[in-house]
C-alpha cells in the first residue's frame, strides 16, 4: 500500500506543513498524532487528495476499517486518476477481502496509467513506499486467507478474539440513536450481537426489559446495561430456551446472515419473525461485499423478500432515516440496513397460541418420552422446532385459517392426527364441537398423544384407529360440516375425496393440508376443473396460506 508523501506545490503552507509532520509521526508510529495532522491538513485544505489518502493510510494502519474506507475513497473522488490512491484502495480491498471493488480499481488504475498528467510537477514526483503486508496496517486478512487463524474464517460461529481483532468496539453510536429515539423499544432481541456494544448502547439510553443478545461463542465480560441478558446460543444447533418463546418489541440483526450458510437462511428467519412483536431492523452483506467468512452474499432484494415473504412490511421511510443517522465510516450500514414492521397477527390467533403453549409442553414430552422421533405438524415445521416450543411464524397462516373453520363448526372430522397439534388447535378454537379423528397409530407416540388430548378435553373426541380408506366407509353419511386432512395425503388424496362427498353436510368446509406436495395438488385442480370441488369462495384464506413453504387449500363440494 502507498503513502502520498508531500509534493503538491499547490497547497498552502499551513496545510503542505501538516502533511510533512503527519508523515514524520506516522513513520515514527505515532498513529493517533499522524492522524489529527492529516486531519487537521483536510480541515485547511478538503480538497487535498494526498491528506485524504494519508489519512486513510493512518486509519487502516490504527485498525479503523471503515473509517479508512470512507476517507479513501474520498480521496479517490478527488483524485480520480491518482495512481498513488488507487493503489491505497486495491491494497485495503484486496486485504478486506472485497475482491469486486478491488478488480473494478484495478482496472481504473489500468486505464490511469495511459492518461496524461494534468497535475502540477510537484504531484508526480511525490516518493511512494510500498508497505509490507496488509496485516502492517492492522487488518486481518479475508476469510478465505488461511494465514489469519481467526475463528469463522469459513462462516459461522466468531469468537470475541475475532471480534476484536476485526473490528474492536467499532460501534455505531449513529443507528444506536436511530433504535433509542426513533423506534425506542421497550425489548428486544438481537441475533449476533458481537461484543454487544450496540446492545449496551441502547439500552443505557432507554428502559428496556427481559432484552437478549445471541451469540454463539463470545465472552462478554463486561457488564450490561439493565434488563439486558447475554446468551451463548447457537440457533441453528439448539432449541430455543423458553426465555426467548415470546414477542420482543424489537429485533435486531445486523451483518450476521452472510456468515450463515444459505441452506440454514430459512431457519433463521423462522426464527426471527416467530419473535417479532413490533419492528425488525436488519442489515447482511450485499454480493461483492467481502468480509470475514461471509459465505452468502446477497442482493438486497433478496434479504428484503425474505422478510416481506412472511409477512412483514417493509418500512422505506424508516429504512432511509436508519441509513442517514448511521455513522458514516459504517458504510456497509449506510447501503444495507432495512427496517420492517412485523407481521399483523389477529388477536385471536396470539392468545390461542398462549393458550396452546402447556399443551404443547405436554405433547412435546410424550414424544420425547417414546424415543420415536416426529415430522412438523401445524405448530411446529420440523421436529427440531418442536423440541424449541415457540410455534413458528412459517405456520401462522395455516393456524390463522384452520382455527377460523374449526370456531364455526361443531361435528369435525380430522384423517391423521400424527401427535395431535391440529388437534389441539382445532379443540381450543371452538369449545363446543366434537372432533372425530382418524389415524393408523404407526408411531409409538401416537395412542399416548391422542388419550392425553381425551382427558383434557373430556367427552369431545372420538378416536377410531386405522386407515382413512378401510374406516370412511363405516362412517354415518352426512355428519361433519368441517373435514382436515392432515397431513401428506398424496397416496390417497383420491379416495379420501370420493368418500367424504357422502360424509359432509351442506353447509360443510374442507380444508386439506400440504397442498405443495403435487400429488395432491394436481388431483385438487383436476377436480376443480371437472366441477366437483371449488375453492373460490375461500379465495382470501387460499391466497394467505400460499404464501408460506408449508400450505393448504380451502374448499367444498360442489353442489349436485
Amino acid at each position: 500500500m502507498t503513502e502520498q508523501h508531500a509534493g503538491d506545490s499547490t497547497l498552502p503552507s499551513d496545510c503542505l506543513d501538516a502533511i510533512t509532520e503527519g508523515e514524520v509521526a506516522y513513520t515514527a508510529g505515532d498513529l493517533d498524532k499522524a492522524a489529527r495532522l492529516f486531519e487537521h491538513a483536510i480541515a485547511l485544505d478538503p480538497t487535498s487528495a494526498t491528506a485524504h489518502s494519508n489519512l486513510g493510510v493512518a486509519y487502516l494502519t490504527g485498525g479503523r476499517v471503515d473509517d479508512a474506507i470512507r476517507v479513501l475513497e474520498l480521496a479517490h473522488g478527488l483524485a480520480p486518476n491518482d495512481t498513488a490512491v488507487i493503489e491505497n484502495l486495491i491494497a485495503m480491498y484486496g486485504a478486506l477481502g472485497q475482491s469486486l471493488r478491488a478488480e473494478e480499481l484495478k482496472e481504473e488504475n489500468r486505464r490511469a496509467d495511459n492518461i496524461p498528467r494534468s497535475e502540477p510537477p510537484g504531484l508526480e514526483s511525490s516518493t511512494k513506499r510500498i508497505l509490507d503486508t496488509p496485516a502492517t496496517f492492522g487488518v486481518s486478512a479475508p476469510s478465505h486467507t488461511p494465514q489469519t487463524g481467526l475463528p469463522g474464517q469459513s462462516g459461522g460461529a466468531w469468537t470475541s478474539e475475532t471480534h476484536n481483532k476485526l473490528y474492536g468496539p467499532n460501534l455505531n453510536t449513529g443507528l444506536g440513536d436511530f433504535l433509542s429515539d426513533h423506534i425506542q423499544p421497550s425489548s428486544f432481541l438481537e441475533f449476533g450481537a458481537g461484543l454487544c456494544g450496540l446492545a449496551n448502547y441502547v439500552g443505557n439510553k432507554v428502559d428496556v426489559a427481559d432484552s437478549f443478545c445471541l451469540e454463539p461463542d463470545v465472552q462478554v465480560r463486561d457488564p450490561l446495561a439493565s434488563g439486558i441478558q447475554f446468551l451463548n446460543l447457537n440457533i441453528l444447533t439448539t432449541p430455543a430456551p423458553q426465555v426467548l418463546n415470546r414477542f420482543f418489541d424489537l429485533v435486531l440483526s445486523i451483518e450476521v446472515l452472510e456468515h450463515v450458510p444459505r441452506d440454514n437462511h430459512d431457519q433463521v428467519f423462522d426464527f426471527l419473525v416467530s419473535r417479532a412483536g413490533r419492528v425488525i431492523v436488519f442489515s447482511a452483506a450485499r454480493p461483492g461485499q467481502g468480509g470475514h467468512g461471509h459465505v452468502a452474499e446477497r442482493p438486497e432484494s433478496e434479504w428484503r423478500e425474505e422478510l416481506t415473504g412472511r409477512g412483514c412490511r417493509f418500512n422505506q421511510e424508516l429504512t432511509a432515516l436508519a441509513r442517514s443517522m448511521s455513522n458514516e465510516r459504517n458504510i456497509n450500514h449506510r447501503r444495507n440496513l432495512q427496517v420492517f414492521e412485523a407481521p399483523e397477527r389477529t388477536s385471536e390467533i396470539c392468545a390461542l397460541e398462549e393458550r396452546a403453549i402447556p399443551y404443547l409442553s405436554d405433547l412435546k414430552d410424550l414424544v420425547l418420552r417414546s424415543g420415536d422421533t416426529t415430522t412438523g405438524n401445524l405448530f411446529f415445521a420440523s421436529y427440531f422446532g418442536m423440541l424449541s416450543g415457540r410455534p413458528e411464524h412459517a405456520l401462522l397462516r395455516k393456524r390463522e385459517n384452520l382455527a377460523r373453520l374449526a370456531a364455526e363448526a361443531e361435528h369435525i372430522l380430522e384423517i391423521g392426527f400424527l401427535s395431535g397439534h391440529s388437534s389441539l388447535l382445532i379443540l381450543l378454537a371452538s369449545p363446543r364441537s366434537r372432533l372425530t379423528i382418524i389415524d393408523p397409530c404407526e408411531f409409538t407416540f401416537t395412542r399416548p398423544c391422542a388419550d392425553y388430548l381425551s382427558r383434557m378435553f373430556p367427552g369431545r373426541i372420538d378416536f377410531i384407529e386405522g386407515y382413512s380408506t378401510e374406516v370412511l366407509p363405516r362412517i354415518e353419511p352426512s355428519s361433519f360440516n368441517l373435514v382436515h386432512l392432515d397431513g401428506g395425503k398424496g397416496k390417497t388424496i383420491a379416495q379420501d375425496l370420493d368418500f367424504l362427498k357422502a360424509l359432509v353436510r351442506p353447509d360443510h368446509v374442507v380444508c386439506v393440508d400440504d397442498t405443495q406436495n403435487s400429488e395432491i395438488r394436481l388431483e385438487l385442480d383436476r377436480r376443480i376443473r371437472v366441477g366437483e370441488i371449488e375453492e373460490s369462495p375461500f379465495q382470501h384464506m387460499n391466497e394467505s396460506a400460499r404464501k408460506s413453504t408449508w400450505t393448504h387449500a380451502v374448499l367444498r363440494f360442489c353442489a349436485t
